[in-house]
């Protein structure tokens, strides 16, 4: 009775061993087989970046092939081996600000015609980020110079809440979704305003175009701890990239029309690209597009969907202003001096030092 009891035990110990070493080989197996796939993998990779070296024509997974996957998908979630075929072939070069990478219908910004080279509205930019940082945008819109349409009325008009103010409204107006106001905005004001009307401390974009101590207003905005997800704000184009300048806000301050001012002073209004880069890189923002005289700073955090787009200051001013096909043509550029401005040809070839001893005597004339 105990021997086949025995007997018994010992053929259960030998089918237990038996299926352990199945089961370990075939996790040998299949470490084997995924070990020769990824040699496939990687040698057909391999094949593919020869293939685009010799032949940067190639449509199976050319430019303009990669270029589609980012605009559905965004850089950051791009495919690592596509992300190197896109830089290997150069595709970057031909990218010049995000309307070129995203696509982007022919629209209109405050001030400035409508057009098809007019690089991207706002809401398309919150379209495409939302597809890497899904919920990450919020839907809350400050519109700071709103006597016209803008960027953040589509915004507003698709659903987001939002603060408008200008002088120049018809009236106050208070709903659940929007606010609005004939308030002039003023850094001194600003944290006024926030408690006044509501506004959030995490905004999705904010936009201002006041012709004047505009730095100083988004400066306060940032001091009352409200910051943007996107900044989307007129800068003064007509500066080269290494000048600061910007308007400073004073008690006496009286806004008037840059065209009614003489022509010696209309160029000193608003900020330079350099004064809104010092401004908000160092709080967590990174310059992706001048636009003519627009400009847009997103936070650092969503960069990563825009892939190697240019976001130096020189590259983007160069781009987006001085060296953009229509600036000497276009009737809304070259009918105002103070965008047409004559000197600011010589300035870009000039140091920057000597630029600011010029500006240093225009204000203090």
């Amino acid at each position: 009775m105990r021997i086949d009891m025995a007997r018994k035990c010992m053929n259960q110990n030998i089918a237990k061993i038996i299926v352990l070493v199945v089961a370990m080989t075939i996790i040998v197996l299949q470490m084997k087989s995924k070990a020769v796939l990824q040699v496939h993998q990687s040698e057909k990779l391999d094949e593919d970046i020869l293939k685009y070296r010799t032949n940067p024509n190639c449509t199976l997974l050319g430019c303009d092939a990669i270029q589609q996957k980012i605009q559905a998908v965004t850089w950051k979630n791009l495919d690592e081996h596509i992300q190197i075929l896109w830089e290997q072939q150069l595709c970057h070069k031909r990218i010049k600000h995000p309307g070129d990478l995203i696509g982007q219908r022919s629209h209109a910004f405050d001030g400035h015609s409508k057009s098809p080279t007019n690089h991207i509205s706002t809401i398309n930019l919150v379209k495409f980020i939302s597809k890497g940082y899904p919920l990450a945008i919020t839907k809350y819109g400050i519109d700071l110079g709103a006597s016209g349409e803008s960027d953040v009325t589509e915004l507003l008009q698709a659903g987001w809440k939002g603060f408008k103010t200008d002088g120049r409204l018809k009236k106050t107006n208070s709903s659940e979704w929007l606010n609005e106001t004939t308030d002039i905005v003023t850094p001194k004001n600003v944290q006024r305003i926030c408690e006044t009307y509501g506004i959030p401390k995490n905004v999705g974009v904010l936009k201002i175009d006041i012709d004047s101590y505009d730095w100083d207003v988004v400066k306060a905005f940032l001091e009352a701890g409200v910051s943007a997800d996107i900044y989307s704000m007129e800068y003064n184009p007509v500066f080269p990239p290494g000048v600061h300048y910007h308007t400073n806000y004073t008690a006496d301050f009286k806004w008037t029309l840059l065209s009614s001012r003489p022509k010696e002073n209309q160029i000193l209004y608003g900020a330079s690209l350099r004064a809104w880069y010092d401004l908000l890189t160092p709080n967590g923002y990174t310059l992706i597009d001048a636009d003519w005289y627009n400009t847009l700073f997103v936070k650092d955090q969503y960069v990563d969907v825009f892939g190697p787009i240019p976001t130096d200051v020189a590259t983007v001013w160069q781009n987006g202003w001085f060296e953009r096909p229509g600036r000497h043509t276009q009737k809304d550029l070259v009918s105002k001096y103070w965008l047409n401005y004559p000197r600011q040809e010589v300035w870009a070839t000039m140091e920057t030092t000597q630029v600011m001893k010029e500006l240093q005597k225009l204000i203090n004339k």
